[in-house]
């Protein structure tokens, strides 16, 4: 996961990444398969800037959300900036017995 983020900023994007300790206590498969979710979302990301969140949300476990200046040009953050990616990685399913 690093490595991808780490070539997300060579690209010249911006990284911004916040954990709220949602995914504390998620087993090893859980996290492995969320980690390589989230890799991919940021390889395959174009956007000047990536927001990634991990929550404590009851669904989603980590949302991405890219955004780039209008008209792809890449600039100072505006009011014209859009969003060109929304990805939400979802929580794995709990066994209800």
């Amino acid at each position: 996961m690093r490595a991808e983020l780490d070539a997300a900023r060579r690209r010249g994007a911006t990284v911004s990444v916040v954990d709220e300790g949602g995914l504390d206590g998620l087993a090893e498969p859980d996290l492995e398969e969320i980690r390589a979710d989230l890799a991919a979302a940021v390889r395959e990301a174009e956007s000047d800037r990536l927001y990634i969140r991990a929550s404590a949300h009851p669904r989603i476990a980590v949302t991405v959300v890219g955004r780039s200046a209008a008209g792809g040009s890449q600039s100072a953050h505006s009011d014209e900036d859009s969003v060109d990616l929304w990805r939400e990685i979802p929580r794995p399913a709990v066994d209800e017995d």
